[in-house]
């Protein structure tokens, strides 16, 4: 999710959040374009409330956004990584299509997946004599 600095599921596949640990990786995919930010869980278990916007109960797990570090207020301010660029990057793909995408990345996967759309935020972030924070 794009708002509140937390990892989110609905219905179904709420239960698909328990899954992650305090430190572990979370990537925010964006349907069409690719991985549109990095994060780590940081909180150690999750939470759950009835949604009144989507009308059922989300659960979710709290996360601290690494790469953008703020995450921008419309979409078309996203940079991404597209799954191309990350079977490239990685040496295999992801099965993109449910929530809970396995099999799961290896710390060192995430990391590079981390740097990787960290050097795509940099252009956007940069300028004159500003230190980029990605």
């Amino acid at each position: 999710m794009l708002k509140g600095n937390k990892v989110s599921a609905y219905g179904g596949v709420k239960d698909c959040v328990d899954r992650f640990k305090k430190d572990d990786y979370v990537l925010l995919y964006y349907a069409g374009k690719g991985v549109v930010a990095v994060g780590k869980i940081t909180s150690s278990k999750s939470e759950a409330f009835y949604n009144e916007e989507y009308k059922e109960e989300e659960k979710y797990q709290k996360v601290e956004w690494l790469v953008p570090k703020n995450l921008p207020a419309c979409t078309e301010e996203l940079c991404f990584v597209k799954p191309s660029e990350l079977k490239m990057e990685l040496g295999h793909g992801f099965f993109y299509a449910s929530t809970a995408k396995t099999p799961y990345l290896s710390m060192d996967e995430s990391e590079r997946i981390r740097q990787f759309l960290g050097e795509k935020y940099i252009p956007q972030n940069q300028t004159a004599g500003a230190i980029p924070t990605v």
